[in-house]
């Protein structure tokens, strides 16, 4: 069974390196919503189409990238590394031992939660950081708001990321996890 155990650590060692490859060319792209030939050629091995020039100008308007390759590419190629490291996997779950097993699961465990934690690493480390966490802008009309006649009351909001408390008692926030105070 040895042979299993070794087509199973070429197969972490080729997903590790193929998840750090294309997060490292498509965030070294200098200009936002760009392309380099090194990009172009991971997303050609991925079978992932590059976007036209049409629709990196809208992605550079509308979601207003600080560089990097587009948001939209840089999933896919995740996804489609994703894809063909549980088809790997799927056809050597057939012949496991104990050895074997363990470093299956410890394989499909890397390979379910990649897609999630690779997208949102590489979105912060792309996308303008918002002010305030995501309830700022709903709540940014408070202070200014023309129909203020009274003291406004307080309450009490995340630090992290700015949402309401919703709770009595409870001071974990119930959208990003953190202490609220």
């Amino acid at each position: 069974m040895g042979q299993l155990t070794d087509r199973l650590q070429q197969l972490r060692g080729w997903f590790a390196l193929s998840v750090g490859e294309a997060f490292r060319e498509a965030s070294a792209i200098a200009e936002p919503a760009g392309t380099s030939p090194a990009w172009a050629a991971i997303c050609a091995r991925a079978g992932v189409p590059l976007c036209s020039d049409d629709d990196r100008a809208q992605i550079r308007a509308g979601q207003r990238p600080t560089r990097g390759a587009p948001l939209m590419e840089f999933q896919a190629v995740i996804a489609a590394i994703v894809r063909r490291t549980r088809q790997e996997l799927a056809g050597l779950r057939n012949v496991m031992n104990d050895e074997a097993d363990k470093l299956h699961d410890q394989i499909r465990r890397a390979v379910d939660g990649a897609e999630d934690e690779t997208l949102r690493a590489y979105r912060n480390l792309v996308l303008p950081k918002r002010a305030g966490g995501m309830f700022a802008n709903a709540t940014a009309h408070v202070a200014t708001s023309a129909f203020q006649t009274a003291p406004a009351a307080t309450s009490l909001t995340c630090k992290s990321c700015g949402a309401p408390h919703l709770e009595a008692g409870a001071f974990d926030c119930k959208y990003c996890g953190n202490r609220m105070v």
